[in-house]
């Protein structure tokens, strides 16, 4: 199944008028970050860049393609955390959008996580398929114990078939 490109406007303007994120005053803010890095390679990031960037994964994480996955938090987090990690490959010179760089940097991320973590499930869920229960059970115990967790086993298997 194809995904579905989200055809809403992601970016609108709220009800006042307003960009939930200024990018002028991103873009300055980030240029006389960029100036003082150079001089100072240990400058802390300013905190309205860290908002800025953290508003704009929150509303990614909103779109249908990243909506109802239950690690969402984490999307955001590690999403904000690669942002400032590439914040000096913004070049001021080849674009005065850093809203839209950093959309994409945010976007792929959240590409980046949601495969690993789908590689995650899957290994889980084949753990889970593969376990054997014959070994891990003594004779000794009831049939019933035994019954009850190959059925509960089963029962995983057949609601996660889409993730092996």
């Amino acid at each position: 199944m194809k995904n579905k490109k989200y055809k809403g406007n992601l970016f609108s303007k709220k009800g006042n008028g307003n960009r939930y994120v200024d990018n002028e005053k991103f873009y300055e803010c980030l240029v006389s970050y960029l100036k003082k890095r150079e001089e100072n390679p240990n400058e802390k990031v300013p905190e309205f860049i860290g908002q800025c960037l953290y508003k704009i994964a929150q509303k990614i994480s909103s779109m249908p393609l990243f909506n109802g996955y239950p690690f969402k938090e984490d999307l955001i987090s590690e999403a904000v955390y690669t942002s400032l990690k590439y914040l000096h490959c913004f070049n001021p010179e080849k674009s005065k959008n850093p809203f839209s760089y950093f959309t994409r940097v945010i976007y792929f991320s959240f590409l980046q996580i949601i495969k690993k973590e789908k590689k995650y499930i899957s290994l889980k869920n084949k753990a889970i398929i593969n376990f054997d229960i014959d070994n891990f059970i003594d004779k000794g115990y009831n049939n019933d114990v035994e019954n009850y967790l190959r059925g509960k086993i089963n029962e995983y298997y057949k609601s996660h078939s889409n993730y092996l």
